[in-house]
């Protein structure tokens, strides 16, 4: 199990999109007490909360009457959708209980990693569905209708692009033999940040199939290298692993060109991936060849032209190239063991 100093280096690389979040979940639940204080109970209890809320200040200058009659331009509201305002504030109150327990995933030998990442996104999400639900109420719409954007879980695919941008983040501590991304690709859009704190044995070149021109890649055994995630934009992964695996990272702030983005330290041999969990060796062997492949690549753009003189970036090998050197490169594992 990872040690609670390198889960709590990982929530301190979060800290931003983490607080952000939680204050926004603050922020709702006041709203929605306030919008349920004014809008529920008796008519003639309007005053009186008014003079409440107006103070000591108030006395003798403003009427609690007439103050509590200009605002009050919404109608009552009806049983229903009280009764679902409330349990929407209940979803609220709950995510605040939890504090940083919403950005903590921790998985066993055998779990889904992309499942229990969804699960979690899911779970969190509620807070967005709840929102929507008091928006619904707020300006008319059914209250049975409202309910069902809050009901279960809320996926990362139905948020809108304000909530992506809103994205809670997550630490998960996994074992190395559950460390497989395939799927993961989709939950990576707005400002999500994933933080993969990983033990024992894993696959050498796990996030390699993420690595895509806007989203943000690390893999790591330096803890420190995890502050550079608050500085990255837009989707962010990063993992921290053991050290005999590949070190890398993908910053599409780097530039347009992969030269630019793509940073790749020493690259394991693939001879000696073992199976781990569902990644066989031939997987494992895979991405190692294609980060070497791109590692190549990124080299290749920034090389000095034949004739010496010219230290401007050479043009991206072109698809076609860069398949026959992929093929070139896949004859030289035929020693490795591809039995899954």
């Amino acid at each position: 199990m990872p040690s609670d100093e390198m889960v709590r280096q990982a929530l301190e690389a979060v800290s931003g999109p983490r607080e952000a979040f939680m204050s926004a979940v603050k922020v709702a639940v006041d709203q929605v007490e306030s919008y349920l204080d004014a809008n529920t109970g008796p008519e003639e209890a309007k005053p009186e909360r008014a003079a409440s809320e107006l103070g000591r200040f108030a006395e003798g200058r403003i009427d609690p009457q007439r103050f509590a009659a200009l605002t009050g331009e919404h109608e009552p509201l009806d049983d229903r959708s009280q009764e679902v305002l409330e349990e929407a504030l209940e979803v609220l109150r709950a995510l605040v209980k939890k504090g940083d327990e919403n950005f903590l995933v921790h998985l066993e030998e055998g779990d889904s990693l992309v499942d229990r990442v969804e699960a979690a996104l899911a779970a969190s999400g509620r807070a967005f569905g709840a929102a929507e639900a008091v928006e619904r109420i707020r300006t008319g719409g059914d209250a049975q209708t409202a309910r069902q954007s809050f009901t279960g879980g809320n996926p990362p695919g139905r948020w809108s692009r304000a909530e992506r941008r809103l994205a809670p983040p997550l630490v998960v501590s996994v074992p190395g033999s559950a460390l497989d991304v395939e799927g993961m690709g989709r939950l990576l859009e707005g400002n999500i940040r994933i933080v993969l704190v990983v033990d024992g044995p894993a696959p050498p070149a796990a996030l390699v199939p993420l690595m895509t021109p806007g989203v943000f890649v690390l893999q790591t055994s330096d803890s420190k290298e995890l502050a550079r995630l608050s500085d990255a934009a837009g989707p962010a992964i990063a993992a921290l692993l053991p050290d005999t695996c590949a070190g890398f990272v993908h910053d599409p702030l780097g530039g347009p060109t992969l030269g630019q983005r793509l940073t790749v330290g020493e690259i394991p041999d693939a001879k000696t991936v073992r199976m781990l969990g569902t990644m066989t060796t031939w997987r494992q062997a895979e991405a190692l060849s294609q980060l070497a492949a791109l590692k190549s690549a990124s080299e290749a753009v920034a090389l000095p032209s034949a004739n010496g003189k010219s230290g401007e970036p050479m043009e991206e090998p072109a698809p076609a190239d860069r398949l026959a050197a992929w093929l070139l490169d896949q004859a030289n594992l035929t020693d490795v063991d591809t039995a899954s």
